[in-house]
């Protein structure tokens, strides 16, 4: 009968460092017939191919009252993967904050930690998974991506920006030619400016 690993021999495998992943069917007879030879854990991982780990991990779980049987640790591999699964936190309740909160402009950081005092330990949402919603409604043909606060926000990407000023503003504006003569004289405040700033020529300018 092929036994499952001792502490000592678990011990002894974890000083072999190779990736982690599980076995082929194929793999499995060739572990329970070197197994069942007397062959050590690490000499059955280097004959296979695979690390020490992986054997310590297939015989262990899946090694039962009778002993390793690889038939029966093949099904039980595919029976535990078909019936795990990722855990939904998605629920009507968590839609409902979700929704909510865009519509008031929390970002999804926000509405994470919203999450974390409205709803149970269990049930709180990370920002990722939430934008994951979100976009997945986008999928769907939602229209819940367009409540994001940046998604309203226009950013400018280079170019002078457009301000509503100018000379085209100034209300009973006059063009220049049709100027008081007085102000040419110069002789009251207001009716010229000193240029304080020095030019190519290091000389300041006098501007009308």
């Amino acid at each position: 009968m092929v036994s499952a690993p001792t502490l000592n021999q678990r011990q002894d495998c974890m000083k072999q460092h190779k990736h982690h992943r599980q076995p082929t069917l194929e793999q499995r007879y060739q572990i329970s017939r070197l197994r069942k030879a007397g062959m050590s854990l690490r000499a059955i991982a280097d004959e296979v191919g695979i690390s020490c780990s992986t054997v310590i991990r297939e015989l262990s779980k899946n090694s039962t009252a009778d002993g390793y049987n690889a038939d029966a640790a093949q099904i039980s591999t595919n029976k535990r993967r078909s019936e795990s699964h990722k855990h939904n936190k998605r629920s009507p309740e968590t839609d409902r904050i979700i929704s909510e909160s865009l519509s008031l402009g929390l970002s999804p950081e926000a509405i994470s930690q919203r999450t974390k005092v409205e709803l149970s330990p269990e049930s709180v949402l990370c920002h990722g998974t939430i934008y994951t919603s979100i976009y997945n409604n986008k999928a769907r043909g939602g229209r819940l991506f367009s409540r994001l606060p940046r998604h309203v926000k226009k950013r400018w990407k280079g170019g002078k920006r457009r301000h509503m000023a100018g000379a085209s503003l100034i209300p009973q504006q006059q063009d220049i030619s049709k100027r008081h003569t007085i102000l040419d004289k110069r002789s009251r405040i207001g009716d010229w400016e000193d240029d304080t700033g020095l030019g190519k020529k290091g000389l300041p300018g006098d501007t009308p």
